[in-house]
């Protein structure tokens, strides 16, 4: 048998041309038992990986091949969570020391995080291989040696590969040679690049991406032939007759590797306690759970007067479930948060399925009273699910940034990262990059790329091919459509995402590598939010919004127009107008001042539903696009309650499962208002008998 240990899904980016899940898919079919991911200095794809190993009946091995000082490379892959905790250290040490897409790690530092690995000693570019191809058998010993120190000799195996290159032959006596010398194992690979040779095509336009000429010009840095695809134990077997041992090892090395990544019982670090630096802590004697029982009381006799049977029978749910899940802490680092911003005169709020938390209302991070509007918490967080809990936090975009800071401040910068975002090829980008790859004429890629006609749908649809080009009859269209096909999805390169904060308990360089965003002094961790989610870890969305900035400054200049009287707690403006007063700050020198209570502007005012109605709402938050002005017109909305239907009504959901013209037509007397069953009517009511709400699928249900 034989399982591959050296292998790039697409998340060595631009040097991979297979995703994940087909890597896999191809293993299965042959029969592996195991298949590494060994993806160049990141492990990106190390999540969706792992998922998609135990989906498929695969043992994940997880792994890296780093590059060391002078570009030599090593194979490196996690045999104990201690080990996969230090290659995640090693990856962000080499990440940070270096610049974007340039790492540096020294042998100083794997010798120092070599615990709970195991080291292959890498392709043609590691350290032992090069001097085996420069004859320098004494300079390859050494090499091998200083590995065999680090690692013992019982963590050491030296790659042997075969890819019908010229000097196969000689490299692998070399390097057999060599491992007698130091007591080392041996162990054949493949260095694997994409699933079947036909992926040989995308990878050499990656490949002419990622130096940025074409095809034409790669010369030596093209890979000679189409040999470096995921090979069964058949053709292994018949390149390494005389080294049994070699293939032996493969999956002797796969059985020792355990490693998963879960991390869902280590997500979260403590809520700091009390102190002089941080008044807001758990006091003494007291826990997460308590402390926040406690602040949720308060809250609850603040915003719900009077306090009802039901507001504290829900309240009462609520905690319950939190602690059974474990989210105290949680629920006290996103109040601390929002405290925090608003102590700043940072407008904020909460936003998403947490407005159906009444923990989340009372604590003041939703404006929302989800009793009020009748919001299942369910739908935000439940204990008979594995799914956690996502708080989006809306902050004024000209301010963001301190909120952050001061995250990173509080819990460290080894347990907080930004998350990154994986930035895919979409059809224009596809069709750009490889036209530049396969050599079309520079004045007529722009006429290319005006081929795109949507991002939806299929590759094929995506990019139609236009016979009808200008194009010299010797360009090869049809290749062009094809390779820029197989480019969507394709990973390009990482960014940063909007709002994804990440904090561990565990310094995070132990969860996730780090790496600098192009951004100068941002670091992200290199998985997305998706694979932050399918750890079990939690991130917390610090979202920026520009009309939070924009009302803080129309507050300001209604005070400052109308000069205004503060009488007690109402403000009183020309005009007879007043207006309830809220303290808060305006500045980072957290100067006393006082603005407008929005939270008290009343929501039946008949001059707002005029101008909703009329559709005049052009820089008007959630209802100023076009498809929100055309439906205004027609719906009419003449209370809060319609509105909330007029922004949900126009969403890919509502309008896919054609529920839009029903319920137009029964607001409007067109259709008479009926119910599937008389059961449904209590669930349905409020829309006239039409699904519209996901708490209404929850409450059919």
């Amino acid at each position: 048998m034989y399982s591959e240990l050296h292998c790039h899904t697409y998340y060595s980016l631009l040097d991979g041309a297979s995703s994940p899940a087909a890597l896999l898919a191809r293993a299965a079919e042959l029969g592996m038992s195991a298949l590494a991911i060994t993806d160049h200095n990141n492990l990106s794809g190390a999540v969706e990986f792992w998922r998609a190993a135990r989906a498929v009946g695969v043992r994940p091995v997880i792994g890296a091949e780093v590059t060391l000082a002078h570009g030599s490379h090593l194979t490196l892959l996690a045999e104990t969570p201690a080990g996969y905790a230090n290659l995640s250290r090693l990856l962000a040490t080499g990440q940070l020391a270096g610049t974007k897409g340039a790492p540096v790690l020294a042998i100083a530092d794997v010798a120092q995080h070599a615990g709970g690995l195991l080291c292959l000693s890498g392709c043609r570019q590691g350290a032992v291989a090069q001097a085996v191809l420069a004859d320098d058998p004494s300079r390859a010993t050494r090499a091998a040696g200083k590995l065999a120190d680090i690692f013992g000799r019982d963590r050491l195996w030296l790659e042997l590969q075969r890819h019908w290159l010229p000097d196969d032959d000689r490299l692998s006596a070399g390097l057999l040679a060599v491992a007698a010398a130091v007591g080392a194992g041996i162990v054949a690979t493949n260095d694997v690049h994409y699933a079947l040779p036909a992926g040989h095509r995308l990878h050499d336009v990656l490949t002419a991406t990622r130096y940025n000429v074409p095809l034409a010009e790669l010369g030596a840095r093209q890979r000679p032939n189409s040999e470096f695809y995921l090979k069964g134990a058949a053709e292994m077997v018949a390149l390494f007759a005389e080294c049994p041992a070699a293939l032996a090892a493969t999956q002797e090395i796969a059985e020792r590797c355990a490693v998963s990544l879960d991390f869902s019982k280590r997500r979260l670090p403590a809520f700091p306690p009390r102190s002089e630096t941080f008044p807001h802590g758990i006091p003494p004697g007291e826990t997460a759970f308590s402390t926040l029982y406690a602040l949720a009381h308060t809250g609850l006799i603040a915003k719900c007067r009077p306090v009802t049977p039901p507001a504290v029978k829900q309240l009462a749910h609520e905690l319950a479930v939190i602690e059974a899940v474990g989210l105290a802490d949680y629920f006290l680092i996103v109040w601390d948060i929002v405290r925090k911003a608003r102590a700043r005169g940072i407008r904020c709020q909460g936003r998403g399925s947490a407005a159906n938390s009444l923990v989340a209302y009372v604590l003041g991070i939703t404006p929302v009273d989800p009793l009020a509007h009748h919001l299942l918490f369910e739908r935000f967080l439940s204990d008979r699910t594995d799914t956690m809990p996502d708080i989006d936090l809306d902050f004024d975009r000209d301010r963001r940034d301190e909120v952050i800071a001061y995250v990173y401040e509080r819990y460290g910068r080894e347990h907080t990262a930004l998350v990154c975002n994986v930035v895919t090829y979409q059809p224009r980008l596809a069709l750009r990059d490889a036209a530049r790859a396969l050599g079309f004429p520079a004045e007529e890629i722009g006429k290319l790329v005006d081929w795109e006609t949507g991002k939806s749908g299929t590759a094929e649809t995506a990019i139609p091919v236009q016979q009808s080009t200008n194009l010299p009859s010797y360009q090869p269209t049809n290749l062009l459509t094809d390779l820029a096909a197989q480019l969507i999805g394709v990973p390009r390169h990482l960014s940063v995402h909007v709002g994804g904060l990440l904090v561990t308990a565990q310094p995070l360089v132990e969860v996730v590598p780090l790496e600098h965003a192009a951004k100068p002094g941002v670091v992200v961790a290199q998985w997305n939010k998706d694979s932050v989610e399918d750890a079990g870890l939690i991130k917390t969305d610090l979202l920026s919004l520009a009309t939070l900035g924009m009302i803080t400054e129309a507050c300001a200049l209604v005070g400052a127009r109308y000069s205004p009287v503060v009488e007690g707690s109402r403000l009183k403006v020309e005009g007879g107008a007043t207006f309830n007063l809220e303290p808060s700050t305006f500045n980072q020198e957290e100067t006393p001042r006082t603005y407008l209570d929005l939270d008290a502007l009343p929501l039946d005012d008949p001059a707002v539903y005029r101008l909703l109605a009329a559709g005049d709402t052009i820089g008007c938050f959630q209802v100023e696009s076009r498809a929100q002005a055309a439906m205004l017109p027609r719906l009419k909305p003449q209370r809060f309650a319609d509105l909330i239907i007029e922004v949900a009504i126009v969403r890919p959901g509502p309008i896919q499962g054609g529920m839009v013209h029903p319920y137009l037509r029964r607001r409007q007397g067109l259709e008479p208002v009926t119910y599937p069953h008389p059961s449904l009517e209590p669930a349905l009511a409020e829309t006239l008998g039409v699904v519209i709400f996901q708490e209404q699928v929850l409450r059919v249900a």
